[in-house]
């Protein structure tokens, strides 16, 4: 949980941060948008996380914990089960061995629910420090190299058992047990990844498995060429896909339950040389967008920006290679113009993610909406706001620009 908002009032009138009046404005905002307190501060520019951190770390005199200077081993971080420190939002970091304490980082260091229960979790004392969710989120990878392991044992044990239900023709491929784990388990590794896709990808007698992990694409895992078909089929019944069409490309989308976390999966199916190729764009369901300093924006570009979108006029363009975020950091702009004053409407192919009091379309060209027409057609319905997912050629270009 985030610091009680009464808190964080006291700090911000303290340090002459805000005044009273600028207080209310931003709590009856942080109701409206769904932010916390904190969030909103960051997202509309009145205060960097490192500032607020400061503030609130000297008014508790508890520490703060930054992922990126101090030196946190997994093997501090595992004294706590992953699904646990995701659900209580904090991170053992470190543990000293004479006084027997735990250092924890924590978003509410005051949270005696969650002091107590460490306290009695790890039989020991509890020395808070403050951190924000994005220190926590990256702090989390640190469970990955225990989840490498037990990924690699396990898929090993599934591709032998796989193997092996195929050579002794074990019926309908999509009741097949071993497959639907093999699969399940490449999703949640994807997840605890944070990979952004990932691809089974057919080759001549082998069938590749590949995440894209901070927009760099790396090969997981080499299996027989014969789960393949498996594999497409059961993405094409996940997703509503003709399960009997093999030469036309597919698009779709399901929604699975990994890592503790919802995951929204775009799939595409693509014919090629070899057989179908899978694509699986994992899209987690965030309830709150992230802000332009936790995207890893420099201060100078976030005050541009932020002056940029507060014009009552304009375009801006977001550009950029694959898994770079320009839809993370479009999702986030919407976020913060999203007001009850205002018509926001997009185009997209396809929709991402849903946002709460906008209008968004999705492109589908068997009803003949493209990114081209479905900009004419917005414009008849006197949009404050339009985001267009793609200018893809010069038709919808001229459009955007006029």
């Amino acid at each position: 949980m985030a610091l009680p908002n009464e808190t964080i009032k006291t700090i911000l009138l303290k340090d002459g941060v805000v005044d009273e009046a600028g207080w209310q404005q931003i709590e009856k905002e942080s109701k409206r948008s769904g932010l916390t307190v904190q969030r909103l501060l960051v997202a509309e520019g009145r205060l960097s996380h490192k500032y607020l951190n400061e503030l609130i770390g000297a008014y508790l005199h508890v520490p703060l914990f930054d992922i990126r200077s101090m030196q946190v081993k997994s093997e501090s971080v595992e004294t706590l089960p992953e699904a646990v420190s995701r659900q209580r939002q904090v991170l053992v970091i470190g543990h000293d061995a004479k006084t027997k304490a735990f250092h924890v980082a924590m978003l509410d260091p005051t949270d005696m629910d969650n002091l107590n229960f460490l306290k009695e979790y790890l039989k020991g004392d509890i020395e808070p420090y403050l951190a924000t969710s994005e220190d926590l989120r990256l702090g989390y990878r640190l469970y990955k190299k225990k989840a490498s392991e037990n990924f690699e044992n396990l898929i090993s044990e599934q591709v032998q058992a796989l193997r092996s239900s195929l050579v002794q023709g074990g019926g309908n491929v999509l009741e097949n047990v071993p497959l639907a784990q093999f699969f399940d388990t490449i999703v949640d590794y994807g997840a605890i990844l944070d990979a952004s896709d990932i691809y089974f990808q057919p080759e001549e007698e082998i069938m590749k498995v590949r995440f894209r992990i901070d927009g760099v694409l790396r090969d997981i895992l080499i299996v027989d060429k014969s789960i393949n078909d498996g594999v497409v089929a059961k993405v094409k019944t996940m997703a509503g896909l003709r399960i009997d069409e093999h030469m036309r490309p597919q698009d779709g989308r399901f929604r699975v339950h990994s890592s503790d976390v919802e995951l929204d999966v775009r799939a595409a199916v693509m014919p090629t040389f070899f057989g179908e190729k899978v694509s699986l764009r994992l899209l987690p369901g965030m309830q709150s967008f992230l802000t332009f300093d936790e995207l890893g924006m420099e201060p100078n570009i976030v005050d541009k920006l932020q002056r940029a979108i507060k014009r009552p006029f304009g375009m801006l363009l977001s550009s950029g290679p694959t898994g770079s975020g320009k839809t993370t950091t479009i999702y986030g702009v919407l976020s913060l113009l999203n007001r009850p004053e205002v018509h926001i409407t997009t185009v997209e192919d396809p929709v991402e993610y849903l946002i709460r009091n906008v209008s968004q379309t999705q492109v589908n060209l068997q009803a003949d909406i493209t990114f081209a027409s479905g900009l004419r057609a917005l414009l008849r319905h006197s949009p404050d706001i339009i985001f267009i997912g793609e200018i893809r050629d010069r038709e919808t270009a001229d459009i955007a620009v006029n």
